[in-house]
């Protein structure tokens, strides 16, 4: 005996809705990742050939109110955009962003694709 096992129209656009809908939150949560990852706010400070690189710290101002700042690093501006990049690559976490972008894809596809499961006679 076989039998197929078909998702109603309205289950598929539904789940396709959701499926993109999840697609969606996932990309913009890669776009904001790439963007603010590493949650760093920096300054520099250039003199001659040197640049300083400070990290502010808005969290924990000074006696005056302005906000903290350390100095990070010291060196051309070549090392400090290096050492700014390679501290914002570490930072950043897609986990979450690119599992709810497979989710979403795999809710798409299942609403795309049918569902047919046969059952093989078992009197032969």
């Amino acid at each position: 005996m076989a039998f197929d096992m078909k998702m109603p129209r309205s289950r598929r656009i539904l789940l396709g809705v959701f499926g993109g809908i999840v697609v969606r939150v996932g990309l913009a949560a890669w776009s904001l990742e790439t963007e603010y990852g590493s949650g760093s706010n920096w300054a520099t400070e250039s003199s001659g050939g040197t640049t300083r690189l400070y990290a502010v710290d808005e969290q924990n101002p000074d006696a005056e109110g302005h906000p903290g700042t350390s100095l990070v690093l010291e060196g051309t501006q070549q090392e400090v955009d290096a050492y700014i990049a390679n501290y914002e690559a570490e930072g950043r976490n897609y986990l979450v962003s690119g599992l709810l972008i497979g989710v979403g894809g795999l809710l798409l596809v299942s609403a795309v694709l049918p569902f047919r499961r046969r059952e093989e006679n078992e009197s032969q």
